[in-house]
């Protein structure tokens, strides 16, 4: 049986020439022997290089398309069971109370507190940050949204919750499997399969998926594609950039060899979309939240975990943009 300490077969490989991100030519390594330190199901042993034209990480050596499926058999994706422990109950309903006064998203279960009582919680809900596509779903008029690589189904239920017309794809039959489960609107698809959908979306929700792309920049404009006049897309991923990184090198989480294939860098697609004709506007920079996760990889391989620094409070470890497609 084969762990994630094995080789990644060498039949089921491919090796770039140049940039996935940009076609650059000229790269340098930037991380060797990487492996799947998250989720300890992927095999192989992997080198992150570093391109020297749009400064994004990626696999010179990766999993071809039609293999890189076996990187996600046990992958957290695959799972829909509810939290059944009466505390996990009580923290969802604490949490989704404060999602509910602090950004109106307004979740079940909560607690259902009495507004008198909402000033009064308002400085804690505030502090209970739901993350970049939850607060932002929760100020955009509802619509017609499209969840490309929906896992689990976590943001499509908030979706639906939410009062959207939400659908969800994913390439991965068991997550699929996991959200229709769920009674979520799912079916099986990946960037291939964008062209086969509308162009009427009013919102796109890309978290965590544009780095799985084998050609990262034609997804980034299918996915554009998919969205009506000033429709939004919502993209969040690992920063090439990040000062995380630069702290951690082989260690840093958002690595998760190898179904992160290409990361870029957060100037490069911020200038892409600009240079596209978009609209672009970058979530608020919070403290780095990867970075005890980082610590916790460095520590399971025996490495020394630096102590978190506060001057990167205002440093962005992933890339959280809303770019408006343009009319």
């Amino acid at each position: 049986m084969t762990t994630w300490q094995d080789a990644w077969p060498a039949t089921e490989l491919e090796t770039l020439k140049d940039c996935p991100l940009c076609g650059g030519k000229h790269a340098q390594l930037a991380a060797v022997g990487v492996r799947d330190f998250a989720f300890k199901s992927a095999p192989g042993d992997w080198d992150y290089w570093r391109c020297a034209t749009c400064q994004g990480l990626f696999l010179k050596v990766r999993p071809t398309l039609a293999h890189i499926g076996n990187a996600y058999i046990s992958y957290y994706t695959h799972s829909n069971a509810p939290a059944l422990g009466s505390m996990d109950q009580l923290k969802t309903r604490l949490r989704h109370e404060a999602w509910t006064i602090g950004y109106q998203a307004a979740l079940e279960p909560r607690l259902h507190l009495p507004a008198l009582l909402h000033s009064l919680a308002m400085p804690l809900a505030k502090r209970a940050y739901p993350g970049f596509i939850v607060s932002t779903l929760a100020t955009l008029p509802r619509g017609k949204l499209l969840d490309v690589g929906a896992g689990n189904g976590r943001y499509l239920g908030i979706a639906v919750q939410l009062g959207f017309a939400a659908q969800g794809i994913d390439p991965d039959p068991a997550a699929v499997a996991a959200m229709t489960g769920l009674g979520l609107n799912a079916s099986v698809g990946g960037f291939e399969s964008l062209g086969e959908l509308p162009t009427d979306f009013d919102v796109v929700v890309a978290s965590h998926v544009l780095e799985h792309a084998h050609n990262p920049m034609a997804a980034l404009l299918a996915l554009l594609r998919r969205l009506k006049p000033c429709g939004k897309l919502l993209l969040a991923l690992p920063n090439a950039q990040s000062p995380v990184f630069d702290a951690f090198g082989t260690n840093w989480r958002g690595l998760e060899a190898p179904r992160h294939i290409a990361i870029p860098a957060r100037d490069f697609l911020l200038n892409w979309l600009q240079a596209e004709g978009h609209t672009v506007s970058e979530a608020p920079i919070r403290r780095a939240y990867t970075w005890a996760e980082s610590a916790a990889i460095a520590t399971g391989n025996s490495s020394i975990a630096p102590a978190l620094q506060p001057s990167l409070a205002d440093q962005p470890d992933i890339t959280e943009l809303i770019a408006v497609s343009r009319k």
